[in-house]
């Protein structure tokens, strides 16, 4: 899914008027009758990213699925963070701390 927001450079509670000024902005600098070393495709997301923000209908329908997919990702972010917070983790397995004892008789401990 194609990220509208970031297309356009605005914040996801962006107004009508922001997403406006954004996408002035943009099709002037991207044209393809202004700016011909520029693939045509950016031109077509910058206008497929204002014609969905800039309806109410497209744009709720789209943040419905843009923030459950993004929702999706934080809670796998945390969940590996969560699982990552313990830095012994890459030291131990489930036989016991064999890394850490291994260093302790090598030292002498």
């Amino acid at each position: 899914m194609k990220d509208y927001y970031k297309i356009l450079g605005v914040k996801e509670n962006a107004t009508k008027e922001e997403i406006h000024e954004a996408f002035r902005r943009l099709a002037l600098k991207y044209h393809p009758d202004i700016n011909k070393n520029i693939p045509q495709y950016v031109f077509k997301d910058i206008n497929e990213a204002y014609r969905i923000l800039s309806s109410d209908e497209l744009r709720e329908e789209y943040d419905k699925k843009y923030f459950s997919i993004h929702q999706k990702v934080k809670n796998k972010r945390k969940t590996i963070i969560k699982y990552t917070d313990d830095p012994n983790i890459f030291y131990k397995d489930n036989r016991g701390d064999k890394f850490n004892d291994f260093l302790n008789k090598k030292n002498g401990i």
